[in-house]
């Protein structure tokens, strides 16, 4: 987080457009938004994901061909992520 959105969130505190509660309550859920989004970064295996995040990547869209009927349509073993 920005020392622009916590200055942005007092600024709406001090001319009253905001109450301090949901000043806070705001700025938390920003952190959390950050630290899913953190977390979901860790999860890539795409490079070009890893190097663009989060403008572009690959990996929701890469889907194994299904081969035939074993476990992972025959792709990959068993366990292979």
């Amino acid at each position: 987080m920005t020392s622009e959105t916590i200055l942005e969130m007092l600024q709406l505190v001090r001319d009253g457009a905001l109450r301090p509660e949901d000043a806070m309550d705001r700025l938390a859920n920003k952190l959390r938004v950050q630290e899913h989004l953190s977390g979901l970064k860790a999860k890539l295996l795409d490079p070009v994901g890893v190097r663009f995040y989060p403008y572009a990547g690959r990996d929701n869209e890469r889907t194994p061909m299904v081969w035939n009927h074993e476990p992972n349509g025959g792709f990959t073993e068993p366990g292979v992520r």
